[in-house]
């Protein structure tokens, strides 16, 4: 199915030296919490690696740390393959919540932010995540869910 093929999909591409490099970069950032140089070096290893992913908490504090610094396009799609990758990730309604905030609220895509929220389909959501989802809904001028 569709998880085959990405993991074939992944498997096709072959990561240069460079982009090797940058990647043990990235996770020394991290376990030094440097998490500024850690989004800086994601984001160059995204020019030359589009879809490149991390392994989850330094995927996800990554996004968290270019979303707090207002980078919003580099944030939502750090957000983005987050949820792509690791869609069992007990964060991943979290990161859903933030990429759609991120596409209706600071870059005013709000077809973009309902596709994001129809990943929650009916889902159970706790009251806050709802409530955030509803809100995000009702902005975007989607029906509350």
């Amino acid at each position: 199915g569709s998880v085959a093929k990405r993991v074939r999909a992944e498997a096709g591409v072959q990561e240069t030296e460079g982009q090797r490099t940058l990647r043990n970069t990235i996770a020394a950032a991290h376990r030094e919490r440097d998490y500024a140089l850690a989004a800086q070096l994601y984001a160059e290893l995204l020019q030359t690696l589009p879809a490149a992913t991390l392994p989850a908490p330094i995927q996800l504090d990554v996004a968290n740390h270019l979303a707090q610094s207002g980078r919003d396009r580099d944030a939502a799609t750090a957000y983005r393959l987050f949820i792509e990758r690791f869609r069992s990730n007990p964060s991943c309604d979290d990161a859903r919540l933030m990429l759609a905030a991120i596409e209706a609220r600071r870059l005013g895509d709000r077809p973009a932010a309902l596709r994001t929220l129809a990943g929650f389909a009916d889902r159970e959501l706790d009251a806050d995540r709802r409530a955030l989802a509803d809100a995000l809904i009702a902005e975007c001028g989607g029906g509350a869910s």
